[in-house]
Protein backbone atom coordinates (compact mmCIF):
# COMPACT_ATOMS: atom_id res chain seq x y z
CA UNK A 1 0.00 0.00 0.00
CA UNK A 2 1.17 3.74 -0.81
CA UNK A 3 0.11 6.28 1.55
CA UNK A 4 0.59 9.47 -0.74
CA UNK A 5 1.65 12.57 1.52
CA UNK A 6 1.51 16.19 0.94
CA UNK A 7 1.79 19.45 2.31
CA UNK A 8 0.83 23.31 1.43
CA UNK A 9 3.37 25.95 1.64
CA UNK A 10 4.19 27.36 5.22
CA UNK A 11 4.31 24.06 6.83
CA UNK A 12 5.55 20.45 6.57
CA UNK A 13 4.19 16.74 6.78
CA UNK A 14 6.56 13.65 8.03
CA UNK A 15 6.95 11.69 6.55
CA UNK A 16 6.30 12.90 3.10
CA UNK A 17 5.59 11.94 -0.59
CA UNK A 18 4.93 8.53 -0.87
CA UNK A 19 4.95 6.22 2.16
CA UNK A 20 5.03 2.54 1.44
CA UNK A 21 3.09 0.77 4.39
CA UNK A 22 2.26 -2.87 4.63
CA UNK A 23 -1.20 -3.97 4.62
CA UNK A 24 -3.40 -3.79 7.59
CA UNK A 25 -0.26 -1.16 9.18
CA UNK A 26 -1.15 2.05 11.12
CA UNK A 27 1.22 5.10 9.80
CA UNK A 28 1.45 8.46 11.84
CA UNK A 29 2.08 11.95 10.24
CA UNK A 30 3.66 14.86 11.78
CA UNK A 31 2.50 18.08 10.52
CA UNK A 32 4.56 21.31 11.57
CA UNK A 33 3.47 25.00 10.25
CA UNK A 34 6.23 27.60 9.63
CA UNK A 35 6.72 30.00 12.51
CA UNK A 36 3.74 32.60 12.52
CA UNK A 37 1.61 30.20 10.36
CA UNK A 38 -0.94 27.21 12.03
CA UNK A 39 -2.62 24.05 10.38
CA UNK A 40 -5.60 25.16 8.50
CA UNK A 41 -6.74 21.90 8.01
CA UNK A 42 -5.86 18.15 7.00
CA UNK A 43 -7.45 16.10 4.45
CA UNK A 44 -7.17 12.46 4.58
CA UNK A 45 -8.74 10.97 1.24
CA UNK A 46 -10.03 14.66 0.18
CA UNK A 47 -11.85 14.83 3.27
CA UNK A 48 -11.51 17.09 6.12
CA UNK A 49 -10.38 16.07 9.56
CA UNK A 50 -10.12 19.73 10.40
CA UNK A 51 -6.49 20.98 11.70
CA UNK A 52 -4.30 18.89 13.63
CA UNK A 53 -0.25 18.78 13.95
CA UNK A 54 -0.44 14.92 13.95
CA UNK A 55 -2.57 12.39 12.34
CA UNK A 56 -2.71 8.37 12.41
CA UNK A 57 -3.61 6.49 9.71
CA UNK A 58 -4.75 3.09 10.95
CA UNK A 59 -5.76 -0.35 9.44
CA UNK A 60 -4.47 1.21 6.15
CA UNK A 61 -5.95 -2.06 3.67
CA UNK A 62 -5.46 0.63 0.06
CA UNK A 63 -3.85 3.44 -0.97
CA UNK A 64 -4.64 6.71 0.67
CA UNK A 65 -3.92 10.26 0.83
CA UNK A 66 -3.11 12.94 3.16
CA UNK A 67 -2.35 16.50 2.95
CA UNK A 68 -1.93 19.67 5.13
CA UNK A 69 -2.37 23.26 4.55
CA UNK A 70 -1.49 26.41 6.46
CA UNK A 71 -2.60 29.88 7.61
CA UNK A 72 -0.63 32.81 8.54
CA UNK A 73 -1.29 33.99 12.07
CA UNK A 74 -3.78 36.63 12.86
CA UNK A 75 -2.75 39.15 15.79
CA UNK A 76 -5.35 41.51 17.68
CA UNK A 77 -3.83 44.35 18.90
CA UNK A 78 -5.10 45.31 22.09
CA UNK A 79 -2.13 47.63 23.17
CA UNK A 80 -0.02 44.73 23.04
CA UNK A 81 -0.05 41.77 20.44
CA UNK A 82 -1.78 38.58 21.13
CA UNK A 83 -1.32 35.68 18.71
CA UNK A 84 -4.54 33.58 18.04
CA UNK A 85 -3.31 29.92 18.66
CA UNK A 86 -6.11 27.04 18.53
CA UNK A 87 -5.46 23.84 20.61
CA UNK A 88 -4.35 21.22 18.08
CA UNK A 89 -4.44 18.00 19.33
CA UNK A 90 -3.06 15.05 17.48
CA UNK A 91 -5.95 13.21 15.57
CA UNK A 92 -6.32 9.47 15.28
CA UNK A 93 -8.44 8.12 12.59
CA UNK A 94 -11.65 6.10 13.81
CA UNK A 95 -11.67 2.62 12.24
Amino acid sequence: MTITASAGTHGSISPAGAVAILCDADQAFTITPDPCYHVADVLVDGSSVGPATGYVLTHVTANRTISATFAIDTYIDHGERRIERRDLAVRRERA
